[in-house]
């Protein structure tokens, strides 16, 4: 029997059920290409999300809020380079 991939292959969201079945008899398990199907259309749902203004200002925040935390970590363990842990670099 030849020994299946399982690595991730990049498939189309709009899969039709001739590449589905293509998919089966190529060996995957049903699980697999069901699989495959969900997490590709999660990728396609999450690159528009970023891609909107929303996702932008959201995607802005997180990187602000990381770099105070950085922040307020460096300036602790500057204060007692001893008793706090080395922060995380930049």
């Amino acid at each position: 029997m030849k020994r299946k991939r399982l690595y991730y292959k990049p498939i189309l969201a709009g899969i039709t059920e001739q590449d589905r079945d293509a998919l089966l008899k190529g060996g995957y398990s049903k699980d697999e290409v069901d699989f495959m199907i969900e997490w590709e259309e999660e990728r396609q749902a999450w690159e528009l999300y970023e891609a909107s203004e929303e996702g932008k200002a959201e995607r802005r925040l997180a990187d602000q809020m990381n770099s105070e935390q950085k922040k307020r970590e460096l300036a602790a363990w500057m204060q007692d380079p001893i008793n706090n842990p080395e922060p995380i670099p930049f």
